[in-house]
This record gives structure tokens, C-alpha cells and sequence, in this order.
């Protein structure tokens, strides 16, 4: 797959050199490449050093590049005058729209590199442009996305319905038949395809999902599609630059496919893991799961914990509108 570092230093660097140069030969004194005894600074070159990309919510993303400057100094002193190379880094802060690659591509400022400084950005992208999320940080994410659609859910238990959220995002769900084995539950697409008439933005749900699995299942998989649209669009729109047809995302039976890319891997990770605590969001889960579970031990003739798991998952299964594996899995990460 497109390295996103490669791709910036191959597309821009005319205008990364440019911006560098400038701000080179605008702060000699600054960085200390020039004394009261030296004449004329040349630079030779401008090395790409490092690329990184944070997102910044507005469909387009921030671009840091730590740039290498070499120049030629003549040092001149009472005896002769010597050339001497000097190097500094600089970050140069961009900015772009990825769209088949990325477009829009503009530098905002350059400012001398400090030491120890790498990624500065809040929510940093890969080399693929795909978030890093790491397990500790899911339910975050699922908050921050129920926050940004669906906030009422992060403030008392409710059955979260995926149309809502997806209509927030801009989604619109299809249902029907996707391939003739059912192996596919779920497609996002991210480009218009014009010889099925989907556009951009849908989610296809296979029609006898519901009679094949649950309606729970049903439910993770609009939503599962919507984080694949939510956190996955850049990955897609960088790929794009490369390969024009990978346009669309599907969810299957496995999603750890032999032939799966570790970008497609890891971002049907995210969805995977990620859709189920949306629907479950973690601090509601607990507060509906205490109150019935509460519930159910007072009417136990034993109040043992373990004689009521059975009752009690069915009954967060029911509530949430998931499959009951889900809300299994989501009981025994928080209790046991």
C-alpha cells in the first residue's frame, strides 16, 4: 500500500525545499549558521526526514515534515576564506485535503526543530493514514463518536438505534443482496459506483442478515460500516492515489482474511472492536447492568451472582438491541 511519506515528498517537494530555503536563509543568525566573519550562504540541498499526519476534524488533515538543510557557508577570516557545510532540521506545518491523494496541499509555517519533538498531534495518523487507536483508548473513541452524533446516550441507558447515527453522518443505508454465498454482511462506500447506482456514503446491508444471523447482528453491522466512515476515509483517499478502484470496505464472516492488507486488518480491528461500545457505551452499560442485575439477585432464591449471569445477559441483550455474544463479552471484560 502508498506510503503516505513517500507520497508527500514525491508530490511536494518543490514546495517543501521552497518553504525550507526560505526560512533557512531568512534565520542564518537564529539557528546559528552565520557569524560577523561570514559572507554568502548557499543552500545545496533539503533532505525529507520525517512526515507525520494528525486529524484535525474538518476533512482535512495536518501535515508536519521535518526537513534536513544542508548550505555552504564562507567563513572568511584574516588569513583566507573557507567554505564550510552546515546542516539544520526544520518542521515544516502543512495542511491538505486527502482526496484521491491529497489535494489542497499548503504550507502554514516553518519553525526550527526541536530536539526530542517527533508527532505533536493530538490524534495522529499512520503512515497509511489510518488512526492510531490502541486498545486502552476504544471506549474513548466510541464516546467521542456517540458525543459528536448521538450525545442523549452518554446520559442515561438506551437502545441506540444505528439509522440515527448514520443519518447524522451523512449515511444512508441500502438493503439487499450483496453476494449469492452471503458471505458478506456489510459494504461502506466511500467513491460513487455508477454500474450499481450506489453512491458515496452508503452502507449495503445484506437483506437476509436478519434471518441468517439476528437483528443484533443487524445493528453492529450498520454501525461497525459507519466507524469504517467516520475514522477510515483518509486511508481510502490516500490509497486512491495509487490504486483508483479500492473504494469500498466489506465486512464478512472473518474479517482476518488471507489476502487482507495489515491496513485493511487493522482498520476492520477498529470497527470490530469499536462498534459494540457504541452501542454499549461503557459508563451506561454498567449503570443499566448494576440496576438489573441488582434486580435480579433480589429475587434469587440463592442471590448467587453466577446462577443469574444466564438471565442477566439476556436481559442487556434484549435492552441494547445487540446479539447476545456481544453483550456476553461486553459483561465478562467488566466483571469478570
Amino acid at each position: 500500500m502508498i506510503s503516505f511519506s513517500k507520497y508527500i515528498e514525491k508530490t511536494f517537494y518543490n514546495e517543501i525545499y521552497e518553504a525550507s530555503e526560505n526560512y533557512f536563509l531568512d534565520h542564518l543568525e537564529d539557528l546559528g549558521i552565520t557569524n560577523n566573519y561570514d559572507g554568502e550562504v548557499e543552500v545545496i540541498d533539503v533532505e525529507v526526514r520525517n512526515v507525520y499526519a494528525g486529524h484535525r476534524g474538518d476533512g482535512e488533515i495536518d501535515i508536519d515534515i521535518l526537513t534536513n538543510v544542508y548550505a555552504t557557508v564562507s567563513e572568511t577570516t584574516y588569513y583566507r576564506e573557507d567554505e564550510v557545510e552546515k546542516n539544520r532540521w526544520l518542521r515544516v506545518s502543512c495542511a491538505g485535503k486527502p482526496d484521491a491523494g491529497i489535494k489542497n496541499f499548503r504550507v502554514a509555517k516553518v519553525d526550527a526543530y526541536e530536539k526530542g519533538t517527533f508527532s505533536t498531534f493530538k490524534y495522529p495518523l499512520s503512515d497509511k493514514l489510518v488512526p492510531f487507536i490502541w486498545k486502552d483508548d476504544l471506549d474513548k473513541v466510541a464516546k467521542a463518536i456517540l458525543k459528536k452524533y448521538e450525545p442523549n446516550a452518554l446520559l442515561t441507558p438506551t437502545r441506540i438505534e444505528p439509522e440515527t447515527i448514520a443519518k447524522q453522518m451523512g449515511v444512508q443505508i441500502k438493503y439487499e443482496t450483496i453476494t449469492s454465498d452471503n458471505s458478506i454482511f456489510g459494504q461502506i462506500y466511500f467513491q460513487d459506483n455508477l454500474e450499481n447506482g450506489i453512491p458515496a456514503g452508503t452502507v449495503v446491508i445484506e437483506e437476509k442478515l436478519s434471518q441468517l444471523r439476528n437483528a443484533g447482528v443487524v445493528r453492529n453491522t450498520i454501525i461497525h460500516e459507519c466507524v469504517h466512515w467516520e475514522l477510515h476515509r483518509y486511508a481510502l483517499e490516500l490509497a486512491r492515489a495509487e490504486k483508483e478502484e479500492l473504494s469500498v470496505l466489506s465486512t464478512t464472516k472473518d474479517i482476518k482474511e488471507e489476502n487482507s492488507s495489515d491496513m485493511i486488518s487493522w482498520m476492520e480491528w477498529h470497527a470490530e472492536s469499536i462498534a459494540p461500545k457504541i452501542l454499549m457505551p461503557k459508563e451506561m452499560f454498567v449503570q443499566e447492568a448494576r440496576v438489573r442485575q441488582q434486580r435480579l439477585l433480589e429475587f434469587s432464591e440463592t442471590q448467587d451472582e453466577l446462577e443469574i449471569v444466564e438471565k442477566w445477559i439476556d436481559e442487556l441483550a434484549l435492552f441494547f438491541g445487540v446479539s447476545r455474544l456481544s453483550a456476553k463479552v461486553r459483561v465478562s471484560r467488566m466483571w469478570f
